[in-house]
């Protein structure tokens, strides 16, 4: 069978109906879990095995845009819940953290990629929250100049000339129930002073509580310069 079709390439409205008879309840997997033993064999079987640079540029861009099955889909909070559960208490190795940085550290350098990155957050919703705005206002205050989502790794939501980034970590969103957003916060930080910046992170009760006590130890970091 796999030798008459060798080479043969299947037309668009052949795939689609390929794609609907295996589609919900008429795929055959649909409903069955694979059991753990199923899981370690495919797991062995595979291990060692990496695609070529081709074919990850092609899986890359078979699902970007449109493409993608998640495309214009939002998870729904009680499977964010789920999603942050399944999480709860998994730690990267040392090994796997400096891989992770290092990647982060290539794709940075790629102007594409910076400038992609630069233009989400400041086209974000989460850009000029009220914790970074009384960060603003006390800096502007002291005659404290500033930018806000400078063009540097991580995107500090404030920078002060040469070397100061401020982060505004909302309670929420980098909070314990978010490994995954405390890792990443973690692994710009060591990115950023690994590089000779200063790296000021505030929670969001902080600053909203005591912001003369966040803005002073700014200000240490800024006379120390």
């Amino acid at each position: 069978m796999s030798e008459s079709h060798k080479g043969k390439i299947a037309t668009d409205e052949t795939r689609i109906k390929m794609s609907e008879s295996r589609k919900g309840e008429k795929h055959p997997f649909y409903g069955k879990r694979f059991s753990e033993e199923h899981k370690h064999k495919l797991s062995v079987a595979h291990m060692g095995k990496y695609p070529s640079e081709e074919t990850r540029l092609k899986l890359g861009d078979s699902r970007r845009g449109e493409n993608n099955c998640w495309y214009g889909k939002k998870f729904s909070d009680e499977y964010r819940r789920k999603l942050s559960i399944a999480h709860r208490g998994i730690k990267l190795s040392d090994a796997a953290k400096l891989k992770v940085s290092e990647s982060s550290k290539q794709r940075w350098t790629d102007p594409k990629y910076r400038e992609k990155q630069i233009s989400k957050m400041k086209n974000g919703k989460f850009c000029n929250t009220i914790p970074e705005i009384i960060l603003q206002q006390r800096l502007s205050e002291q005659g404290i100049l500033f930018e806000t989502q400078k063009d540097v790794y991580g995107i500090p939501d404030i920078f002060i000339e040469p070397n100061i980034c401020i982060f505004a970590d909302g309670d929420y969103w980098h909070g314990s129930t978010r490994p995954k957003a405390q890792e990443r916060d973690r692994r710009v930080n060591e990115v950023l002073e690994s590089t000779g910046y200063k790296v000021y992170r505030f929670w969001e009760h902080e600053i909203k509580s005591s912001p003369e006590e966040c803005i002073n130890r700014v200000l240490i970091g800024v006379t120390n310069e």
